[in-house]
């Protein structure tokens, strides 16, 4: 399957970058500057490279951690009770290229009225009960330096 023929089962719009990193940047502003809050959370998993970390930092949120046990679960009543009035953004890692509870993420995140953003660096083709991970949030990330192996190269898809 060519890129673009992948980038298309997607559904909603894209926007082709550098790097994933720099489209997370662009994103976290955004939700950022809409938010109206000074600072506002994101909910990042434990276990995360710390680019991802430093890129929040730089959008200005305030990052909450939520643990990563062994198999790479977690447990989703916590990432409930760490969302509050300042969260606006939960960020979902497909480690690995598995879905690790994303249907309940997802529903937990529309539920609270939180952005999901779903990191999808290792997920080319990957689905779940039929329907392609990197779909069940409002945004997604994928490298395309991880997925296909070419030296740079990220997209974000918009819902």
């Amino acid at each position: 399957m060519k890129f673009q023929e992948y980038q298309q089962t997607l559904g909603g719009s894209s926007c082709l970058y550098a790097n994933a990193s720099n489209a997370l940047k662009d994103l976290l502003v955004y939700v950022a500057a809409r938010s109206g809050i000074e600072s506002p959370n994101i909910l990042l998993p434990s276990y995360i490279p710390a680019k991802l970390y430093r890129t929040a930092l730089a959008a200005g949120f305030k990052v909450k951690f939520y643990e990563i046990f062994d198999q790479c679960t977690f447990d989703l009543a916590e990432v409930e009770r760490l969302i509050d009035d300042k969260t606006r953004a939960v960020f979902h890692v497909h480690y690995f290229g598995f879905a690790h509870q994303i249907q309940e993420m997802a529903e937990l995140t529309k539920k609270k009225g939180v952005h999901l953003i779903e990191d999808c660096a290792l997920t080319m083709g990957a689905t779940f009960r039929g329907k392609n991970l990197g779909t069940y949030g409002d945004f997604a990330l994928f490298s395309m330096r991880k997925m296909f192996l070419f030296s740079e190269g990220g997209f974000v898809r918009l819902s």
